[in-house]
């Protein structure tokens, strides 16, 4: 799988009405267009945090493995979030 464009991502109104979602890095990248704010602040939180997230997870993950529903439950969601097959860590 390659790698995502790198975080943090913005979001920015357009003359049309439209929300640009971009990436400033070395150079700023076009990542995509809708059509509300909600849905560009929305996209451009979830994926600024992500990583966080998954690792804040993991560490859950590792407190619960004593408790076997609420750990395959937890692990099964990190998989599609990771968009892979195992956990590294």
């Amino acid at each position: 799988m390659s790698e995502h464009t790198a975080t943090p991502w913005t979001c920015n109104a357009c003359p049309s009405g439209i929300w640009n979602l971009c990436a400033d890095n070395d150079i700023a990248t076009d990542l995509g267009y809708v059509d509300t704010e909600a849905d560009a602040e929305f996209i451009v939180r979830a994926c600024n945090v992500h990583d966080e997230l998954v690792d804040a997870c993991v560490a859950a993950l590792r407190a619960l493995d004593n408790y076997d529903a609420e750990a395959g439950y937890l692990r099964t969601a990190l998989l599609k979030a990771k968009g892979t097959t195992h956990l590294v860590g």
